[in-house]
């Protein structure tokens, strides 16, 4: 920066000093052109600008001498070569700067197409998933509602008003809570044609039992519309669900056994 107003202040000399030149010479011409009276009261006026300029002139030749023996020197010591790295600098910082900020603004944009996917995804899927469960909640837990996250799992739990964290729930309840949250969804999906089987793997195992019968009619009621399967190594404790559609894994597998694989039998000799 400091280069660069030595040359400048240089250019300045050098133009005052053709102007001084120019003015000088102007001078002397008019004066020759003037009428001797005139050319006698002026002459000294005359001479005295002259001189003036001359002084002046002098002084600019001399302020650019300097300015171009400063310049020669910084150039010298590579302050040119520095000040252009500089300017290199300066443009890849820019550079990068612009790709920053496009970046922050990908992000932005990003997170308002997040935030709109996970309104959209409440809209079609949360809301509907409590509204689906109010009534099974009313039949298991008079004043109970639920709280879902955007991830479709249980956050909190309002029980008569008082909300309680999900995970802080007793075993049976959380389980019951689970499958109610399940069904639900599964009547919102099947309500969008896209019908899926809600599979319960040995569920309510900490279930008390007036409630786990409460839970077997839910489920016996919702199999009316839904395909429901239910594993378990308690069958007997299913067997108010629907004990006709029931198949022991067990004796399907032995039946299903290859004949090698049957004891010989002895014919009689």
């Amino acid at each position: 920066m400091a280069d660069a107003a030595l040359y400048q202040r240089a250019e300045i000399a050098r133009w005052e000093h053709a102007q001084a030149r120019a003015s000088a010479e102007r001078a002397g011409t008019e004066l020759a052109e003037a009428i001797p009276q005139l050319a006698r009261d002026e002459v000294p006026r005359a001479r005295g600008a002259i001189d003036a300029h001359r002084r002046r002139l002098a002084g600019l030749h001399d302020e650019e001498l300097r300015c171009r023996t400063l310049l020669e020197r910084a150039s010298g010591d590579g302050r040119f070569e520095a000040l252009r790295d500089a300017e290199d600098e300066q443009r890849d910082a820019a550079q990068e700067v612009a790709r920053i900020t496009r970046e922050a603004n990908a992000a932005r944009l990003l997170r308002t197409v997040v935030e709109d996917a996970y309104k959209e995804s409440q809209r079609i899927f949360l809301a509907p998933v409590v509204q689906e469960a109010k009534p099974y909640l009313d039949r298991l837990r008079p004043g109970t509602d639920i709280e879902m996250t955007g991830d479709l799992k249980l956050g909190k739990v309002k029980r008569r008003g008082e909300a309680e964290e999900f995970d802080e729930l007793s075993g049976g309840t959380r389980e019951q809570l689970s499958v109610i949250v399940r069904l639900s969804l599964a009547r919102v999906m099947a309500k969008d044609q896209r019908s899926l089987p809600l599979i319960l793997d040995d569920t309510m195992g900490w279930t008390d039992d007036a409630r786990f019968l409460s839970m077997v009619q839910i489920l016996r009621d919702a199999a009316s519309e839904l395909q429901i399967i239910l594993l378990t190594c308690h069958g007997s404790r299913f067997d108010r669900f629907q004990a006709s559609y029931a198949v022991d894994l067990d004796q399907l597998r032995e039946a299903r056994q290859p004949a090698a694989e049957a004891p010989a039998v002895r014919r009689a000799p």
